[in-house]
């Protein structure tokens, strides 16, 4: 079975899920926290949401963001995703 096989394919609904984006449909990459991601990624219209590597689900402290067109999640303890949920 494949990475896409095995991952989450959206639209997805807004919120977090546990894992990190599949490589491509990248539109940006930054650092920043949590609550600048989720500002910049609702001010981008191609944005659908973005992933970052963290323990913490919303990281206080600046990580390395990517944003992404499309969310595909594929399961990881270590990454999160957020989806700004845009399709529904």
């Amino acid at each position: 079975m494949t990475e896409a096989e095995q991952a989450l394919i959206g639209p997805l609904h807004e919120g977090h899920y546990r894992g990190h984006c599949l490589a491509g449909d990248d539109v940006h990459e930054g650092v920043m926290t949590f609550d600048e991601a989720k500002a910049y990624a609702a001010g981008h219209a191609d944005v659908d949401g973005f992933t970052f590597e963290h323990q913490s689900r919303e990281p206080a402290e600046r990580v390395r963001v990517v944003f992404k067109s499309k969310m595909r999640v594929l399961y990881d303890e270590a990454w999160w995703s957020y989806s700004l949920g845009k399709a529904f």
